[in-house]
């Protein structure tokens, strides 16, 4: 638990030194407004939560300008970043040794060439 303020809590989420940052205890808007724009430029999101004693709705971002200056319930979530995985790539090779020039498949030849004859015999007729 950390004894901070509610913008400096959604501005260390904004940062990244932390993830996330559930407000379960009432805010005014001038309290998280700048906050939420600074979050939201970086990446983030602040959602309404159900739970509190005004009307939310849920999974909606914290709206201003409200005849009620108290905010919901919400959450703060940080940039979501997906990680690729990097995918070694292993080179095939076809022949045996380096210095040896590489085999041909036979069974992929002889499928090509029965499918060239098959056209062909097809056509002429």
């Amino acid at each position: 638990r950390i004894s901070k303020g509610s913008s400096l809590k959604l501005l260390m989420v904004a940062e990244g030194s932390a993830h996330i940052y559930p407000r379960l205890a009432p805010t005014s808007e001038w309290d998280t407004c700048a906050a939420q724009a600074i979050v939201e430029c970086a990446g983030g999101k602040v959602l309404q939560a159900e739970g509190g004693q005004f009307p939310c709705e849920a999974g909606q971002p914290v709206r201003y300008n409200k005849e009620n200056i108290l905010n919901p319930h919400f959450i703060v979530y940080g940039k979501v970043v997906i990680k690729k995985k990097k995918v070694a790539r292993k080179e095939v090779s076809m022949g045996g040794d380096d210095d040896e020039p590489p085999r041909t498949n036979n069974v992929l030849i002889a499928a090509v060439v029965g499918i060239a004859a098959i056209a062909f015999f097809a056509l002429s007729k």
